[in-house]
């Protein structure tokens, strides 16, 4: 199954939940990783980069492995935020 085209978020540092679309996907070591298009993401790309703890640096910097981000449907879940209020 295709990730591309697909909304995803992924939590970052417990409290920074970062949404973007899968613009390309490819499989290595029997893993799926994808590619994300990052919207309103400056702080995240920032942070990123100055990462120096090897266990959380990848070997593909620029790919997501599939298991560190979720697939969501955006009116879903806006409709379920509207029920906070």
């Amino acid at each position: 199954m295709s990730f591309i085209g697909k909304s995803v978020f992924h939590v970052w540092n417990i409290r920074d939940i970062h949404f973007g679309k899968v613009v390309d996907e490819k499989i290595e070591n029997d893993w799926k990783y994808l590619q994300i298009e990052w919207v309103d993401n400056e702080e995240y790309e920032k942070a990123e980069k100055e990462v120096t703890n090897p266990k959380e640096k990848s070997n593909y910097p620029n790919w997501h492995r599939i298991d560190s981000v979720r697939v969501f449907k955006p009116e879903e879940m806006i409709s379920s935020l509207r029920n906070l209020q």
